[in-house]
């Protein structure tokens, strides 16, 4: 008994499979990646089986049955960011590691994964639906900020002119970089000023909080995400 039904959902469709436990443990760690789609989801599978050419879940079928089947049954609601697990081949788990399936067989590399805390991972499949629909509920009064566009786009230009114009449009040219020009050790710090305000700032585009906030708010699991792919391209290249 090493088969498990495998049901994934996402805002606008849900597919199953039946599947070797295996792949079920792989799909729970490539939701390290944070995806918000199934198409996304086969992405991130890229980290732990060596594609060959073909979609991960090209021959899932649309959802019909949640149903426990052999070993098992996984639902992953990407929506919800909920994980149901009922099995008697995986325990579900935040952080981990799985072997590196190399597209013919599986390795002996292993490959951490570390899920954020915005996931919910549950045993019990008796109930998950009434679960999963609170969930999404509370996700869209409450969607995922994407603040991109503002840390790394013309919010953060815009900003940086209109300071820069304000601060310095009464000066001459720049002065030559010496430190031990009182005038640029100024310049210096004038611009060290307008950084200072831009991360510290409060914005309604990042729903009041400040740059730095949004950018150190999933510091640990970023720095995780790192040691674990740089830890997997060391032992696969």
């Amino acid at each position: 008994m090493s088969e498990m039904r495998i049901v994934i959902r996402d805002a606008d469709r849900e597919i199953e499979a039946d599947r070797h436990g295996s792949f079920a443990e792989r799909v729970v760690a490539a939701l390290s990646a944070e995806p918000e789609t199934i198409e996304e989801l086969d992405t991130a599978l890229e980290r732990f089986i060596e594609r060959n050419g073909k979609d991960f879940f090209g021959d899932f079928v649309p959802a019909a049955e949640y149903a426990y089947y052999d070993a098992g049954l996984l639902i992953v609601d990407l929506a919800a960011r909920l994980v149901v697990c009922d099995s008697t081949y995986l325990a579900a788990t935040r952080e981990g590691s799985v072997r590196y399936h190399d597209g013919k067989s599986e390795t002996d590399i292993d490959v951490r994964y570390h899920l954020s805390e915005d996931w919910l991972l549950v045993e019990d499949s008796t109930d998950w639906e009434a679960l999963a629909e609170d969930r999404r509920g509370e996700r869209l009064l409450n969607p995922p900020l994407d603040a991109r566009a503002v840390l790394y786009g013309e919010p953060l230009f815009d900003f940086i002119a209109r300071n820069c114009l304000d601060t310095f449009h009464d000066q001459g040219p720049a002065a030559t970089p010496d430190d031990e020009d009182h005038t640029y050790r100024r310049e210096c710090d004038l611009i060290r000023g307008i950084h200072v305000c831009w991360m510290m700032t409060p914005r309604d585009d990042l729903r009041g909080q400040t740059p730095r906030q949004v950018m150190v708010a999933k510091r640990r699991l970023i720095e995780d995400g790192l040691e674990d792919r740089a830890l997997q391209w060391s032992r696969t290249e």
